[in-house]
Formats: C-alpha cells, structure tokens, sequence
C-alpha cells in the first residue's frame, strides 16, 4: 500500500489539454448581455466582421470590430440572450453560437439574431477570429 501511494505520487501530472472554450463562450455571451465588446474583441489585431446591413465583411481590428457591434445593438431594446452552444471544429479552431431577441428602439415588433463566432486556439488560449450576425427569419 505504502509502496503504491509513494508510486502514484512519482507519477508525471496528466496531461493539460487545450482551454475549455466554455470560457470564451461565457465571456461573449457576457459581452453581448451587457452590449461591451472590449473585453471579448479589443485587443485584437484583427478580426473578421459581418453584420446583418448587408455590407460585405471586413477584417478589422478589434477595437473597431468593438465599436462596431456596440453601435448595432445601440439602435436595439434586447429580449433575451441564450448561449446556444460551443464547439470543437478540430483540436485548434471551435465556434460559438449565440441567439438574440430584440426590438428595434420604440417599436414593440419582436426580432431575433443568429450571433456565430470563430475562434482560434493561440498561445494556450481561445482568440475570437471572426464574427457572424444575420437576422433569424
């Protein structure tokens, strides 16, 4: 017995696998609740944005890709907010998804966006690459 605990504490620690991309999920739908993009999108270098204008998508830096978020969503009254889910693409890219619910300031008709973001695993941690918004129909 004192020869198999003295083994198990020899033993190398397990593994560490890549982050939890739970986390990057809980900050963006924390970002998106509480319309601040800074701390999910501000100190990137670039960031791929596509917004339900109709305008093409651009990269941007993400302090532009920040303030352009909070000007959409600063036209809105929001209805609801849910995490739909995250998910491992391959061992270095995943994707979140989040669905919105709001109305457009001083109307009552009720409006729902589909939120996808890609992500990158970069020095040991989840980076936002791209970011989706469409209008659900």
């Amino acid at each position: 017995m004192i020869l198999l605990a003295w083994l198990l504490a020899q033993a190398p620690p397990p593994p560490q696998g890549p982050p939890d991309l739970g986390t990057l999920a809980e900050i963006a739908r924390t970002s998106f609740a509480r319309r601040d993009f800074s701390h999910l999108l501000g100190d990137r270098p670039s960031v791929r944005l596509e917004l339900p204008d109709g305008n093409a998508s651009a990269a941007v830096t993400g302090r532009v890709a920040a303030a352009s978020l909070g000007a959409l969503f600063r036209r809105t009254d929001d209805r609801g907010l849910e995490l739909i889910g995250a998910a491992l693409a391959d061992d270095q890219h995943g994707y979140i998804e989040l669905r919105r619910r709001y109305a457009v300031s001083r109307t009552q008709d009720a409006l729902a966006q589909r939120v996808l973001i890609s992500a990158r695993l970069e020095d040991g941690a989840w980076r936002v690459v791209e970011v989706w918004v469409s209008a659900v129909r």
